[in-house]
């Protein structure tokens, strides 16, 4: 019932043929994400990143990234608890690597 893509596997996964679609559509969605995610840092709407943050936190994990997951948390955590401004570019930036990481090791499949 498992199987293993070149994609799932260079991403350190492993999962039934329907799920991985829908993990690939995830990660293909990552540069909308990023894209999002750095206007709203530029515009400093802290209501939409810490949305979008809270939306990233929940997906990530569904589809098994949990370290984007945990940085989506910290993310938002930061803007709820009002957190010095170069923390919560520090946080969204490490949230973006992340994102591009996965990026990456897609591209290397």
């Amino acid at each position: 019932m498992s199987s293993n893509s070149a994609d799932a596997s260079n991403l350190g996964l492993e999962f039934d043929e329907d799920f991985q679609e829908l993990v690939e559509m995830y990660v293909d969605e990552i540069p909308e994400r990023i894209a999002a995610l750095q206007e709203a840092w530029d515009r400093r709407d802290l209501d939409g990143l810490q949305r979008l943050a809270h939306q990233i936190k929940g997906s990530a994990a569904s589809y098994g990234f949990p370290e984007v997951s945990q940085l989506g948390l910290t993310v938002e955590s930061a803007i709820k608890n009002s957190a010095p401004s170069e923390d919560i570019d520090a946080s969204a930036h490490a949230l973006i690597t992340a994102f591009e990481k996965l990026l990456t090791n897609k591209s290397l499949s």
